[in-house]
């Protein structure tokens, strides 16, 4: 009778690596042979380390599958202590109204006046530094970029004073990140769009036609544009930017009442509400509409839900090497809850993970007949997030990469945190002076705002250390995490004076 252990150790080894990270996982469970056959490939082993830490490889690298494992364990070690390898310090002082890190490069503007481009280090590179002054024109209020694609696309203001009874003219200009020329991929290289006064009632004065917040993605070939207005409904344009179709121009029911927005991947989009107890919508473009499929509603409170923020990892189009596999990166929600003379009455940073949304927005497809499937808390709370309170403020965004968050820095303290919801309850890392595992419930007891005491039990290590000086805040992308020394007080936006860049191996 055939045996799979009767083969020869290269045909049982190369018939196992045509197995997922999971099969395999089982198939080393098996008997001492396939155990055996796995512990003694190198192939193998680096696949089950790849998926042990949430890693995809693209396999360009001229390393062998050996020395892609070492610096694979190495990289996970060097995160698992929070110990880099290189620091390096970068002179950045000037204000900024707009800024994005995505790939290893940072980009901030001055509202157009200058483009300060930073290629960040890495522990085999140094950092670049480019600016180009008089590169753009006209107001920039906001900007997305995919270096990747070599793009970025920048909202120009027509700068026109407001007005109850004209448009403004919006231009999107979409260039090539590397010269600013038009993209060459962009058939359009102008989308444009205008914003109308507002009429709510007859008998009430027009709302002027001005710009509001702006939150601005480029996912694949989709550019997204969302717009929470003053005193008037959001809205949500979304373009094929390679051939400058509107995907979407949407207020709807919505769009209308959200907050902020976010991506699960190129089709399928995040808005947050703050109605009732708050609540996150999954949607996606049905017909030029947004169709929610998914409603999961947050805990019960007793106060009002001022604003729900949502961030989760870019999506860049191309990555190279070594990298976190983004369909398991975590999104975190920051919700600020009341209000009083002195702001929020209580801050909380609720986690959950990428592939959890995913899995409910393919269980629940969103339709024309607009009838989302609406999870209260206690349905999908528990075992799918954690909450935690916000201590600090998240003035530099960008502060997820996969499943690493850096938390906000904290006032006159030199403590760094990042928490990773990379957890193998199977295969639990042990806490360290540095690493602490947080496997149970979290309760959180806050009268004041929740009806009820909510529990979570998402599982998280927290990672701690002190750093050798205060920060004003932290982000983090790829194999780095960035330390900021800012201030406030900037009159055009916030002014930024140094960037810290502290390097892993990878």
């Amino acid at each position: 009778m055939f045996s799979l252990n009767s083969l020869p150790l290269e045909l049982l080894t190369e018939c196992l690596s045509y197995l997922d990270p999971c099969s395999l996982t089982i198939c080393r469970l098996i008997c001492k042979a396939l155990r055996h056959a796995v512990d003694t490939s190198i192939l193998l082993k680096y696949k089950l380390a790849l998926h042990f830490d949430n890693a995809i490889d693209t396999c360009e690298s001229k390393q062998t599958t050996s020395e892609r494992y070492k610096r694979l364990v190495a990289s996970r070690e060097a995160w698992g202590r929070l110990e880099w390898e290189k620091e390096t310090t970068t002179p950045a002082r000037g204000d900024c109204s707009a800024y994005e890190v995505v790939s290893g490069q940072f980009v901030k503007i001055l509202w157009g006046q200058e483009l300060y481009v930073l290629t960040l280090p890495t522990v085999d590179s140094e950092a670049h530094l480019e600016i180009r002054s008089d590169c753009l024109t006209g107001l920039i209020k906001d900007f997305a970029m995919d270096p990747s694609q070599d793009i970025i696309a920048y909202l120009e203001d027509d700068a026109s004073p407001p007005s109850s009874t004209q448009e403004r003219r919006m231009s999107m200009h979409l260039r090539s990140l590397s010269d600013l020329r038009p993209h060459p991929e962009a058939s359009c290289p102008t989308l444009l769009f205008m914003i109308t006064p507002h009429i709510p009632h007859h008998f009430i004065p027009p709302v002027r036609n001005v710009l509001g917040v702006v939150t601005m993605h480029i996912v694949g070939d989709v550019l997204a544009l969302f717009i929470q207005y003053l005193l008037r409904p959001s809205r949500l344009l979304v373009w094929n930017w390679k051939t400058g179709e509107l995907l979407t121009d949407d207020s709807g029911p919505y769009v209308a009442g959200s907050c902020h927005f976010g991506y699960i991947d190129a089709q399928t989009f995040i808005l947050t509400e703050i109605a009732e107890v708050g609540s996150v919508h999954i949607v996606k473009i049905i017909d030029g509409r947004v169709r929610s499929g998914v409603v999961l509603h947050f805990p019960p409170v007793k106060v009002s839900t001022e604003c729900i923020t949502t961030h989760s990892s870019a999506l860049p189009s191309k990555v190279t090497g070594i990298s976190a596999n983004q369909e398991r990166r975590i999104h975190a929600f920051t919700i600020d809850y009341g209000s009083d003379d002195e702001g929020h009455l209580a801050s909380y940073c609720l986690f959950v993970h990428n592939d959890y949304l995913l899995r409910n927005i393919h269980l629940y497809p969103p339709n024309a007949d607009d009838f989302p499937k609406r999870m209260v808390w206690s349905e999908w709370g528990l075992h799918n997030t954690r909450l935690l309170p916000l201590a600090g403020t998240f003035y530099w965004m960008r502060y997820v990469f996969g499943q690493k968050v850096v938390c906000p820095a904290i006032e006159d303290s030199t403590e760094l945190e990042v928490l990773d919801f990379n957890v193998h309850l199977s295969k639990l890392l042990p806490d360290t002076p540095v690493r602490t595992a947080f496997v149970g419930d979290s309760i959180v007891e806050d009268d004041e705002v929740f009806e009820s005491p909510v529990h979570t039990n998402l599982p998280f290590y927290s990672l701690k250390r002190r750093m050798p000086k205060i920060y004003t805040g932290y982000m983090i992308d790829e194999q780095r995490i960035i330390g900021l020394k800012s201030t406030d007080n900037a009159g055009d936006g916030l002014e930024l004076d140094t960037i810290e860049v502290f390097c892993f191996p990878v």
